[in-house]
């Protein structure tokens, strides 16, 4: 009997270290899911509402707010590169086409509507270019989350 409470210790120690081990990784698992779950959303709100922009050759109120909301915890999942090319290359041109679509209904017929006229048809390019190359953007981050060890630059923690 003395033998086995001499390493009765030391074995629920190792199992003990054994579950927090398992759990750990359990942990680290869920969170690779969770944030990839997370990113994809990001990018179905982004890629629906580009979508909604090239149909409808302007930006529908409705759709844009929507786009809000849903890209809200944007520059918390991603990085500082991808929200920059989000802010300037996405949102300010659609806030660009707004407004130029809005500057258009009040000119008349000359010089300054056939500008407003290129000026729209050069933000519908740039937003249909970043529709065609929005997969190029967001597949280093939409990696399967079972081979892709995520580092997030913003918290500098390995999730």
């Amino acid at each position: 009997m003395s033998t086995l409470s001499k390493y009765s210790n030391p074995i629920v120690a190792f199992f003990g270290i054994l579950i927090a081990f398992l759990l750990r990784l359990t942990y680290r698992t869920r969170l690779k899911y969770e944030l990839f779950d997370r990113r994809y959303e990001q990018f179905i709100f982004i890629k629906d509402f580009l979508g909604s922009i090239i149909r409808n050759g302007n930006v529908d109120k409705d759709e844009f707010h929507t786009f809000l909301i849903g890209t809200k915890s944007f520059r918390y999942i991603f990085d500082k590169k991808i929200d920059d090319h989000f802010k300037h290359k996405i949102m300010l041109k659609a806030v660009e086409l707004d407004c130029s679509v809005s500057e258009y209904q009040g000119l008349h017929n000359g010089y300054e509507r056939q500008n407003n006229i290129r000026k729209q048809r050069d933000l519908q390019k740039r937003l249909h270019q970043e529709f065609e190359n929005l997969e190029n953007l967001f597949s280093p981050y939409l990696g399967s989350p079972e081979y892709q060890l995520t580092y997030c630059k913003n918290s500098n923690k390995m999730l």
